[in-house]
């Protein structure tokens, strides 16, 4: 048969090198598009990723401790939660998201109970978020970006109750701290377009506070109370672990304990008469105020060695405190020159080891 068309035997060479491009083109895009990396997504998966990501609905998993308070706002209490962050990569939306959780502890899953949020609505009025140039700390470095998150609040913070403003600045901070683009939180008042800074945190003040707060406030602290014998013939030690929260001192937990009386199951007897209060606590220059209510004196059924035995298990136990080397006992603010009939309180009392079985 002859052919209807006739080319040179040369001819057929380019075509077959077209065609080879074309099939290595075809098995490499084929090869790219049926394989995916290793721990990603799909083709198309990933494209609805990036779809999200840029309508802001991408949701970034963390696991978050937020800080609450209590009704009183005595205590510091972290919750644990996984918090999902939209606009992951965006610092001022997780910042909104976490503040928005510290504002509404409800919000979280599974909500905490009895908590609320260390917040205070009267003086706080926004957050806003602002990058600076800061110098590195060895100035060879150059400038380098800081994240900082502004907290405008009231004039009235500088002289709020100072537990409280403690629970405020340490549970924002440590709540805040969690991101770890974050380089400082400073407090400003607004006012007449001026913008003062009344108090500031940065990272490493956090760390110090987090540890203060929780190794002093709400630790377990080993003490030593010393309660009448069984014989009440004189004072007898007892070990004891306390609890304190964040408005107490240790030398109110001490007292506090005293008024309480010795641990159930002790063979050793009370010494503060039922009723008492405390009223204030100060520790000056090395001596102890102790403030407490007239039922320390009305309640006590007197006698010299039970009014010392009541005295001294006080004394004691503030002067085994270090920084405590007297104590200064007032009744309703008021010095008085003996506890009922014989035991003087009117001067500065010191630890006395001839009372102690």
């Amino acid at each position: 048969m002859k052919h209807l068309l006739h080319l040179p035997e040369n001819a057929f060479r380019p075509l077959a090198v077209l065609l080879l491009m074309i099939l290595s083109l075809t098995l490499l895009f084929g090869c790219a598009s049926s394989q995916t990396p290793s721990g990603s997504a799909s083709d198309s998966n990933a494209g609805s990723a990036r779809e999200g990501s840029e309508a802001g609905q991408v949701m970034e998993v963390t696991p978050t401790t937020l800080y609450y308070t209590d009704e009183s706002w005595s205590s510091l209490t972290g919750v644990s939660r996984v918090v999902n962050f939209s606009g992951a990569n965006s610092l001022k939306s997780q910042l909104d998201e976490l503040f928005h959780l510290l504002q509404e502890p409800q919000a979280l899953p599974e909500p905490p109970q009895d908590l609320r949020s260390v917040i205070p609505e009267e003086i706080f009025k926004r957050i806003y978020l602002e990058t600076e140039d800061s110098q590195g700390r060895d100035g060879a470095n150059g400038a380098a970006e800081a994240n900082v998150l502004y907290v405008e609040v009231d004039k009235s913070y500088e002289t709020m109750e100072a537990a409280k403003r403690v629970i405020f600045r340490s549970g924002l901070s440590q709540t805040m701290f969690s991101l770890n683009s974050l380089s400082r939180i400073d407090f400003v008042v607004i006012a007449d377009d001026m913008v003062t800074v009344v108090d500031s945190i940065s990272r490493t003040e956090q760390m110090i506070i987090g540890g203060y707060d929780e190794g002093i406030y709400r630790d377990e602290v080993k003490v030593v109370l010393y309660f009448a014998s069984s014989s009440e013939t004189g004072l007898a030690a007892e070990e004891r672990t306390i609890r304190l929260n964040m408005t107490e001192s240790l030398p109110s937990g001490i007292v506090k304990a005293l008024v309480d009386g010795p641990a159930s199951g002790s063979d050793l007897k009370r010494t503060i008469p039922e009723g008492t209060k405390i009223n204030e606590i100060v520790v000056e220059e090395g001596v102890c105020y102790v403030d407490l209510s007239e039922n320390f004196v009305l309640n006590h059924s007197g006698g010299e060695i039970q009014e010392k035995l009541t005295i001294y298990s006080l004394v004691n136990s503030l002067c085994r405190v270090s920084g405590i080397d007297y104590v200064q006992i007032l009744i309703d603010g008021k010095k008085t020159s003996f506890y009922k009939t014989y035991v003087p309180i009117d001067s500065f009392l010191v630890f006395d080891e001839t009372i102690v079985d």
